[in-house]
C-alpha cells in the first residue's frame, strides 16, 4: 500500500485470485463458452499502431483522419484472425483489438473478484471505479504512448505485454498533441521508429520497462505515460479508481490539466 499511496508504478505477483483466473482463461473452450457468439467492440487499424481518439467537431486540421475504426465481432472470429495473422508480416495482417467490458458481460465482475468495488490494494477509491475492461491483443499490436486521467490497475491474464512507462515530468520530451486534438494526451512520436529531426526532445526521454506475464498486476498512477506492445496473443484486464493530483503540476506545464 505504501507504493500505491506514494503514487509510483509497481507490479504485484503471486495473487491467488488472479492466478485462478489465469488458469481458467487458459482454457479457450471455457472462455468461448463465456463469450459465446456475442459481438463486442473491436478496434481495427490499417497498421499495428492503435491510438485513442475522440470526435471533436471543432477540430479542422488538414489531412487528419481517425487512426482506427470500430467493428462489432465475436471472440471466435477475433481469435481465428489473431492465430492466422501470427506468422504473417505486419503489412499482410488485419490488425484488431478486441474488448469486452463488465457492462457488456456481467459475469466478468464475478470472475475477477480481485477487482470488486472494495477498498484495498487494487482499488484505492472504489466509489470512483469505472468498470472492468478486458482487452485481447494480437501479436505486435501497439497502443501508442499516452497518459490516463485516473489510477489504473492492469492484470495480465494471458500472453506477454511490454510496457514502457514515463514519469509525467517527461512530457516535455514527448511532443504531445495539443489538448484540442482528437488524440490529445498522446505523443506524436512513433516510439518504434522515432523521427529525431522532427521531434528532437524525444532523444532525452527517460522510461521504465516492464514485461507483464500472466498473473502480474501493474499499477499505473494518474498521469504516467505508457506505451504498450503485445509480444504474443494476450489478454489484459484493467480497472480504474479515481484520480490523484500528485502530478497535476507536471502536466499543466505541458498544457494539460
Amino acid at each position: 500500500l505504501r507504493w500505491r499511496d506514494a503514487e509510483v508504478p509497481f507490479v504485484v505477483v503471486n495473487t491467488p485470485e488472479v492466478d485462478e483466473v489465469v488458469r481458467k482463461w487458459a482454457d479457450l473452450d471455457y472462455l468461448h463458452s463465456r463469450l459465446g457468439s456475442r459481438h463486442f467492440r473491436t478496434e481495427v487499424s490499417e497498421n499495428n499502431h492503435f491510438m485513442y481518439w475522440r470526435s471533436v467537431s471543432s477540430y479542422k486540421a488538414k489531412g487528419w483522419k481517425p487512426p482506427t475504426s470500430i467493428k462489432q465481432i465475436d471472440y471466435e472470429t477475433w481469435l481465428k484472425n489473431a492465430v492466422v495473422m501470427h506468422n504473417k508480416t505486419l503489412a499482410e495482417r488485419q490488425h484488431m483489438y478486441f474488448r469486452v467490458s463488465d457492462s457488456d458481460a456481467h459475469w466478468i465482475r464475478d470472475e475477477l473478484t480481485f477487482f470488486k468495488p472494495v477498498k484495498g490494494l487494487f482499488l484505492k477509491d472504489p466509489k470512483q471505479q469505472r468498470g472492468i475492461h478486458c482487452r485481447f491483443g494480437m501479436r505486435s499490436v501497439l497502443a501508442e504512448a499516452h497518459y490516463d486521467g485516473s489510477r489504473n490497475m492492469v492484470a495480465e491474464i494471458s500472453g506477454l505485454r511490454r510496457w514502457l512507462l514515463s514519469h509525467p515530468r517527461e512530457c516535455k520530451h514527448l511532443h504531445l498533441f495539443s489538448r484540442d486534438h482528437p488524440s490529445g494526451r498522446h505523443t506524436q512520436v512513433d516510439w518504434s521508429a522515432p523521427d529525431l529531426e522532427a521531434y528532437p526532445n524525444f532523444r532525452d526521454l527517460l522510461v521504465n520497462e516492464v514485461i507483464l506475464r500472466p498473473g502480474d498486476v501493474l499499477y499505473v498512477p494518474t498521469g504516467w505515460f505508457h506505451q504498450i506492445s503485445s509480444l504474443s496473443i494476450n489478454t489484459q484486464c484493467n480497472t480504474r479508481s479515481g484520480r490523484d493530483m500528485k502530478y497535476h503540476g507536471d502536466l499543466v506545464k505541458c498544457g494539460f490539466s
